[in-house]
């Protein structure tokens, strides 16, 4: 994740670079007088200045939407699973009322009391028998006691 940003701030940077050369390059070329005065010549400064407030513009909006997209997006394999928690001899397990597949939970961080209906969120996924599992992050809602 971190050199994707990285990669794409370089390439922005390198874009606006590339802009902004051609204004550099006017401002470069000396001071405007009337002996090198032409269409463009005298307006050299304003055309560099104008192209790397934008350049610089562009990177900072770039940056702006990656920091601000990457907060509000879950990982493609985040669930979530309502069901009754039951503890057994193998640990926490929970049925999905959806798909009424029993899930292994993980919870290190979340709190989940046996004998409660509860909503969960985290990540799914199969053990090395093929069992489900969930690695909650989340108690997304409990529901109260389970109903027999």
């Amino acid at each position: 994740m971190v050199s994707r940003c990285m990669l794409r701030v370089t390439l922005g940077m390198l874009l606006c670079l590339a802009v902004s050369s051609s204004g550099f390059a006017q401002v470069v070329t000396g001071p405007c007088s009337s002996a090198n005065s032409s269409s463009t010549g005298c307006n050299g400064h304003t055309t560099a200045i104008v192209l790397v407030a934008a350049g610089a513009a562009v990177v900072v909006a770039v940056l702006y939407l990656m920091h601000h997209k990457s907060h509000k997006d879950q990982p493609a394999s985040q669930a979530s699973v309502v069901g009754c928690v039951e503890k057994t001899d193998a640990g926490i397990r929970m049925k999905n009322e959806k798909d009424h597949q029993t899930y292994g939970i993980i919870a290190d961080t979340v709190e989940v009391k046996s004998g409660e209906r509860v909503e969960l969120s985290g990540n799914k996924f199969k053990d090395r028998d093929g069992k489900l599992n969930m690695d909650v992050q989340t108690l997304v809602m409990d529901y109260g006691p389970c109903t027999p």
